[in-house]
């Protein structure tokens, strides 16, 4: 594998294009924009106007780096494995800037974590479009957080990728993962997890995903979604979608009293595919999906045991 160091700060001939790796050694070939860094655990890292253009001397905070990017330019924020900070309010963290990536570099105990504390509005904020994260570990720190990621209607386009959605505690809830506005479109989750704490699984999270209210064209693929939530674990009952595509995600939906693992407004329409379910409700199906081609969803009521195609075979 590069070292990825070395293959961010590389330019090209012309001096105006740098080379740069993903989390995943994945060379891309050129970034058009700007490239920013920031780490926490750099006792240089400074938020000046004078830092962040190179990893030994990076900015300190992402909302800096945000606003020091230009919309649309294709710039680019990595996050250095062990980065941390902490939201505290509605507007702590908000991508206001169209057009950034934030590119989060470490694994396991070194993945890049924003924590939300200390008030129950501290969330991501995203204003912009056609934003995309990577690879950042969200996770609460209070009673009652109420959103992981809130995108607003103007959002569209938005990206969340190889994230990790995850409260902090028994009474450290992350009532919803991520919230995406009514009339926000076009917008990609995948190879994303979501999860409520496992050794005290007792309730106080609504939803995984919730869709507020009309959406058009979503993806949600390749997730996989474990935890007690009072709602659904995809929550899109609110609004009427066109064209969503939910598929291959799995899901284990432990709430006995809701049940649903993926739950859609009766005229939402697209396609919702080979998701694999377990929901605790025993007499929940755990896909509500009537407008949508649906095929090879299955879905058990119990742990342990193999499940059944879900909704009703058509004759």
């Amino acid at each position: 594998m590069p070292n990825f160091i070395d293959d961010v700060y590389m330019t090209d001939s012309n001096f105006n294009k740098r080379k740069v790796i993903d989390k995943n050694g994945n060379l891309f070939p050129n970034v058009n924009g700007n490239i920013y860094f920031v780490d926490s655990t750099n006792s240089d890292a400074s938020d000046a106007a004078t830092a962040g253009t190179s990893p030994d001397a990076p900015f300190a905070t992402i909302d800096y780096a945000i606003g020091k990017c230009t919309a649309s330019n294709g710039d680019v924020i990595y996050a250095m494995p062990g980065h941390a900070e902490t939201i505290v309010a509605a507007t702590g963290m908000v991508f206001d800037v169209a057009g950034v990536t934030l590119i989060g570099l470490g694994y396991g105990s070194l993945q890049p974590t924003i924590t939300l504390g200390t008030a129950t509005t501290a969330t991501i904020a995203v204003s912009a479009a056609n934003v995309r994260m990577n690879n950042i570990k969200v996770i609460s720190a209070l009673a009652d957080v109420a959103v992981g990621v809130s995108a607003a209607a103007t959002a569209d386009g938005l990206t969340l990728e190889d994230c990790w959605f995850t409260d902090g505690g028994l009474a450290l809830e992350l009532v919803i993962g991520v919230s995406l506005a009514t009339t926000l479109d076009n917008v990609t989750i995948t190879n994303c997890r979501f999860n409520t704490t496992v050794s005290a699984e007792t309730g106080g999270c609504a939803s995984a995903i919730k869709l507020v209210g009309t959406h058009n064209y979503c993806r949600i693929t390749d997730n996989y979604i474990h935890g007690h939530y009072t709602v659904a674990a995809i929550d899109g009952a609110t609004g009427a979608g066109i064209s969503i595509f939910i598929a291959d995600n799995v899901i284990m939906q432990i709430d006995t009293g809701a049940g649903l693992a993926i739950s859609l407004k009766s005229d939402t329409t697209g396609a919702v595919v080979r998701n694999l379910v377990c929901n605790l409700k025993d007499t929940a199906a755990g896909v509500v999906a009537a407008a949508c081609c649906v095929a090879e969803n299955y879905c058990s009521n119990a742990a342990g045991a193999s499940g059944i195609i879900v909704p009703t075979v058509d004759t």
